[in-house]
Formats: C-alpha cells, sequence, structure tokens
C-alpha cells in the first residue's frame, strides 16, 4: 500500500544522484568571453573566432564598439588584462527538490494532524497520517525540482592567458 508512495520520492529526488561536475571552462571557438583590455575602461564581450599566438579574434556583441572591424577583431594577447569565459550555471534542481521535500512534509504533517484523528468515520490513523506525509513530501519534492532547474544563469569565470593554448 505504501509502495507507490516511496517509489514517488525516490523517482522525485532521483534528481539528487545525476549531479554532474563542471570543468574548467576552456577558451575556443564559439565562446563567449568577456575581455578587459589596457586600452578599454569597459569590458568587451563576444564570440571567440580564433586564438593563435599573438591575438584572440573575436566577432564583438556590440559593432559600434569596433566601427572599422564590425564582424570581427583581433585583440592582441599583451593588451589583455583580464579573459573571463562565460559559463552556464549548474541546476538547482536537487536543492530545489530537498526544499520541496521538506515543506512537503511538514505540510503533510501539519494536515495529517487535523485530518487524520481516529472517530470512526477513520479507523487507521497512523495509515492514513503515513500517506499524507509521503504524498505531500513527494508533490513538494517533485515541484522543488522542476523550480529548482529552471533557474540556470550565466556567471564569468577567469582564463588565465599562459593556459590558453595557441
Amino acid at each position: 500500500m505504501f509502495r507507490p508512495a516511496a517509489l514517488s520520492i525516490a523517482l522525485s529526488l532521483s534528481s539528487l544522484l545525476s549531479v554532474a561536475g563542471q570543468g574548467a571552462p576552456k577558451l575556443a571557438p564559439d565562446a563567449r568571453v568577456r575581455l578587459t583590455t589596457s586600452w578599454s575602461a569597459l569590458p568587451v564581450v563576444g564570440t571567440v573566432v580564433a586564438v593563435d599566438r599573438d591575438s584572440v579574434r573575436i566577432r564583438p556583441e556590440d559593432p559600434a564598439l569596433f566601427p572599422d572591424h564590425p564582424t570581427s577583431v583581433a585583440i592582441a594577447r599583451s593588451s589583455i588584462r583580464e579573459l573571463e569565459v562565460a559559463v552556464k550555471g549548474h541546476s538547482n534542481a536537487g536543492k530545489g527538490a530537498l526544499i520541496g521535500l521538506g515543506i512537503g512534509v511538514l505540510g503533510g504533517a501539519v494536515g495529517a494532524a487535523a485530518a487524520c484523528q481516529s472517530d470512526g468515520f477513520n479507523p487507521a490513523p497512523a495509515g492514513c497520517a503515513v500517506v499524507s506525509v509521503a504524498l505531500f513530501g513527494a508533490i513538494g519534492a517533485g515541484l522543488g525540482a522542476l523550480m529548482g532547474s529552471s533557474g540556470r544563469g550565466v556567471h564569468w569565470e577567469r582564463v588565465a592567458l599562459d593556459h590558453v593554448p595557441n
């Protein structure tokens, strides 16, 4: 009788087991980068076209910064003070599932305390309470995982120029 509830909880929390680590960011063609240079107070954001020994060629997001080179521009390595690569953030599905599970279990316990009393109508209050807690916990975990997985962002990770391949 209680196996479906346990299975629901296990399936809802399975996203916790599938969290994978991310490696160091790589500077490769099509990577989105942000460069701080010695000749500009503002960082230059763009997409890498090519990397060689002397420069990093990018396609700037704002072509107005380089009116003479609207499609791509080579930026000398010697003028780059800081180089960052955009990295997509990880999912927070596991964290959301745990928070949702906690809220669901708490809500199920409160609901069970109010509704699962032995009054002749409900002869098995303990079974009612277990089902209520398991059901609300599973629903909370599922909703929490869904909400946590939707909040992916982008953050910038610094790349040392001496680690950039030529």
